[in-house]
Formats: structure tokens, C-alpha cells, sequence
């Protein structure tokens, strides 16, 4: 008897014609969130699929909230003071569109380095044994803070392992060596030592640790000897280079230029030429046998 007096009332309401009825029902989709990230060191900028209600949200975090602004399809959140750069920041709350529909949302945040140092990565092994493991060297060209910046062995939010660092300023041609691979001792800087992939792969420097960080450099590597998923040996690796070159991080996702890892060891690293950066093989160079100069 209820389906019957529901159908009544909807054909009712459309001129005995359902469709319209449903039509008239209005926009029924809540908001959805499609990106997140901090604008200054104390603000923050979500982004939703279509505009929201000037009131109606509501946001809350460990660190204090001073202001909440919604205009159009974006949310600002202004906080009390800067965001910590060396863990994240759980933002919880709920937005609503004109027509009153809601979406709760619970995102992690990390500060912002509003004056970090420009870095490039310098030298990496991928072919670690215990004494000497793999690791990866990052050069300062312009003083900064390094705090925030992360080293990651894929772009952002495909990465498998990585190095957050610390809050410390640093000044052009100071090297930091990060360790990736557990070995016979621990070096200060260190991911959690999983290890880099032997023969194919990336290592990434980003400008944090959140999934929509900036690509700064990479380094994409392979020994050209798979005929598996495009030369990659793995879809994993595939997609994350393909990804990274989507990216603007590197010029190609073709194994044939990425840098030949083929002669790389434990102590013939991949290095550097000087500062050239043009995102391609041709930065690149295998040092001679004994030839990592980690720090130098």
C-alpha cells in the first residue's frame, strides 16, 4: 500500500509523468572532494567537485582553526599557526552544496616550506650490500630549508618507501646522504630501509610529503634488459614512470632513455654531471669501480 501512495503522489507532482517528477527533485549529489593541500605554512586549500553553500561548514584539527571560507568550488581553512612539515595533520569536517547536500571529509595535511632550498639529486646506488647499501645524495645549489622535502623511490602518492626531512637550513654545496637499504650501520638520514629497485626504477625529489607534491628532480634508471610491461620489468614500475614523465619529472618513459643502470654497483654509483639538469639520461654518469663519493 506505501509503494502505491508513493507513486500517486510522484505522478502528482509531474503531470502524470514520472521522469519530470524525478527531474524535479533537484541535484541529489553530494560534494566530493577532489584535491587538498596547504597554500601558506598556516592555510589550507580544499577543492570540491562543484560549489559550495557560503555556510554550513565545519572543520576541526589538533591545531587551532581561526576561520573556515567557502567560495565557489574551494574551502579555505585558516589555522592558528603554522602546520608542523615532519608529520601530518589530520583535518576532520563537513561541507555542504546549495542545495544542502553534505560531505564529511577526513584529510591528512602537512605544513608547507615557504622557503626551501633548491636541491638536486646527486649521486644514487641501487645495488647495496650490507656495508655499502643503497643511498641517495642530494646537492644544495640554493640555501634554504630542507624541511618537508622528501626523497621517495616513486612521485607522489606511488611511492613505495621514502625520507621525509628534517626542519634544517642548508647552504649551496652542502650533500646529504640519505640510506635506503638497512646495512651495517645507520646513517641519520634514512627511509625505512626497504631498499631501491636493482635494476629499474626512480628516485624522486618532492617538495613534500603529500600525494599532490610538486616533482623538483628525479632520476629514472634501467638496464634496457626486460621485455616485460614495456621494458620495465614490472606494471608497478611502469606506471609509476609513466606517471613521473605525466608529471614533467623526466623526458621519457622509454627504458632505452632512461640512465643505464646495467655497469652500476655497491661502489659504482650513478652520478651527476656537475649541475646539469635537463631531466634526461644525459645528466647522468656510472662512476669508475670504487668511484661513490658520498659526501664529496
Amino acid at each position: 500500500m506505501k509503494h502505491s501512495y508513493l507513486a500517486t503522489f510522484l505522478l502528482f507532482l509531474a503531470g502524470c509523468n514520472p521522469q519530470t517528477a524525478l527531474t524535479n527533485l533537484g541535484d541529489l549529489h553530494a560534494p566530493s572532494l577532489v584535491s587538498a593541500g596547504m597554500t601558506t605554512s598556516d592555510s589550507a586549500r580544499l577543492v570540491f567537485d562543484e560549489p559550495l553553500s557560503a555556510s554550513g561548514s565545519i572543520a576541526e584539527s589538533p591545531i587551532a582553526i581561526t576561520s573556515l571560507k567557502a567560495d565557489g568550488n574551494e574551502l579555505r581553512v585558516y589555522f592558528q599557526k603554522a602546520l608542523p612539515l615532519d608529520r601530518t595533520t589530520v583535518l576532520n569536517g563537513r561541507v555542504k552544496d546549495e542545495r544542502g547536500n553534505s560531505c564529511n571529509f577526513t584529510i591528512p595535511l602537512w605544513g608547507k616550506n615557504e622557503h626551501p632550498a633548491t636541491m638536486l639529486i646527486s649521486e644514487c646506488t641501487t645495488k647495496g650490500t650490507k656495508s655499502q647499501p643503497d643511498r641517495v645524495e642530494l646537492l644544495c645549489v640554493k640555501p634554504g630549508s630542507i624541511s618537508g622535502l622528501t626523497v621517495s623511490d616513486g612521485p607522489p602518492g606511488w611511492e613505495e618507501d621514502r625520507c621525509v626531512l628534517p626542519d634544517k637550513y642548508v647552504w649551496p654545496g652542502t650533500r646529504i646522504v640519505i640510506q635506503f637499504q638497512a646495512g651495517g650501520e645507520q646513517l641519520p638520514y634514512h627511509s625505512s630501509l626497504a631498499g631501491l629497485g636493482s635494476n629499474n626504477g626512480c628516485v624522486v625529489l618532492l617538495s613534500d610529503p603529500s600525494a599532490n607534491a610538486e616533482v623538483l628532480d628525479a632520476l629514472v634508471y634501467s638496464n634496457r634488459q626486460s621485455d616485460l610491461y614495456g621494458g620495465w620489468g614490472t606494471s608497478s614500475t611502469q606506471s609509476a614512470i609513466e606517471r613521473l614523465v605525466a608529471l614533467g619529472g623526466w623526458d621519457s618513459d622509454s627504458p632505452s632513455l632512461a640512465v643505464d643502470s646495467t655497469h652500476s654497483t655497491s661502489t659504482r654509483s650513478m652520478q651527476r654531471r656537475g649541475e646539469t639538469d635537463t631531466d634526461s639520461a644525459s645528466d647522468w654518469v656510472i662512476a669508475p669501480t670504487g668511484g661513490a663519493s658520498w659526501g664529496f
